[in-house]
């Protein structure tokens, strides 16, 4: 019969035996096997990795806008359009030392973002100003205010460190991209009847976007988009005639004139469209109208699409964003454009 001692050693040979440690590896490399597999299989069907649109991300790139000196960086606020249409790369390329964060948000008005940044103290750098006729009126004001407000009441130290660790897997990884959540494949299934597709716009971890329109599967309806484009224009000038749509811009220019007692500068860009679009632009929201007596009457710097070079060239996918290519010859056009305003440092010259 064996002893108490050998019973007693039998049983912790067998309770501290690895083999659990054998199998959670096995597991591991198992599922970064099927990661890898998918991931490449999911890239060859054309889908691509982005980034969440979320507030946390937003909030994170709030975050990041105070520099060491006035105007070492430059936000970008708007709509779609900046965020499809400036290329962040090819910005921070071009003007080295610079910090740039892209705080634009689709389909919204900047004015909350930008009443936020110009009132904020501590920050003194360039805001170039998505300024899109239709969305400039007091109805549509604090549309981004509860992304405001998220920054404000939720990004503490510790939140600042997990989104910073969250950014190094961001936009990384098609299969970690807001199409696979699974809520996501769920709400596609039961309101689509299918799985996702491959989306040709891909948003990276700085937030800004990036249009690929020769990925799209299906043909663009320019008509229904401009049918809905002049519906949103004719709300907006019925809300907004234009001698109120002036006085909001005024307010807009006191904040601008807030900031730039700072050290600050802003920069309002109206950013291309073409076709059909711009002719209802034209029609609704004439240029002489209302750039026009912006421009000759503010103290910031006004850049409109339609003084810039080469402004024919651009024949926009759906008429109202810049694609990729489109978007990294624009983006050298504007920075030449502050360079010439003398808006950035002039030691800061652009890379070879």
């Amino acid at each position: 019969m064996p002893s108490s001692t050998s019973s007693f050693d039998q049983l912790g040979s067998h309770r501290f035996q690895p083999h659990w440690l054998a199998e959670w590896l096995f597991a591991i490399g198992l599922l970064g096997v099927f990661i890898l597999v998918a991931e490449i299989a999911l890239r060859a069907d054309g889908f691509m990795a982005s980034a969440p649109d979320d507030q946390q991300l937003w909030a994170f790139a709030r975050s990041q806008v105070y520099g060491h000196q006035p105007r070492d960086v430059i936000v970008l606020v708007g709509a779609s359009r900046i965020r499809l249409g400036i290329d962040t790369e090819v910005l921070r390329r071009e003007m080295p030392g610079v910090s740039i964060v892209q705080l634009a948000l689709n389909g919204t008005s900047p004015y909350s973002v930008f009443r936020d940044l110009a009132t904020d103290q501590r920050f003194s750098g360039v805001v170039v100003y998505d300024l899109m006729e239709r969305y400039e009126r007091p109805q549509l004001a604090n549309e981004a205010q509860p992304w405001v407000d998220y920054y404000r009441n939720h990004l503490s130290p510790n939140t600042r460190i997990a989104m910073l660790l969250r950014n190094l897997y961001l936009g990384r990884l098609v299969v970690l991209s807001p199409q696979f959540d699974p809520k996501n494949i769920v709400s596609d299934f039961v309101q689509h009847g299918n799985f996702p597709t491959p989306y040709f716009v891909q948003y990276r971890q700085d937030r800004s976007g990036i249009a690929r329109p020769e990925l799209m599967k299906e043909t663009y309806d320019l008509q229904h988009q401009a049918n809905d484009y002049e519906t949103g224009l004719q709300e907006a000038l019925a809300e907004t005639p234009s001698e109120d749509w002036l006085r909001f811009h005024a307010e807009i220019e006191r904040l601008a004139a807030i900031l730039r007692a700072r050290g600050g500068e802003t920069i309002f860009l109206r950013m291309p469209s073409s076709g059909r679009l711009w002719q209802l632009d034209e029609e609704y929201f004439p240029k002489a109208r209302f750039w026009d007596r912006i421009a000759a009457t503010t103290s910031a710097r006004a850049i409109h699409f339609a003084s810039l070079p080469e402004v024919g060239t651009w024949m926009l996918y759906d008429e109202s964003h810049l694609d990729s290519t489109q978007a990294v010859k624009f983006t050298r056009t504007l920075v030449q454009k502050l360079r010439e305003f003398g808006v950035m440092p002039a030691t800061r010259a652009s890379l070879p």
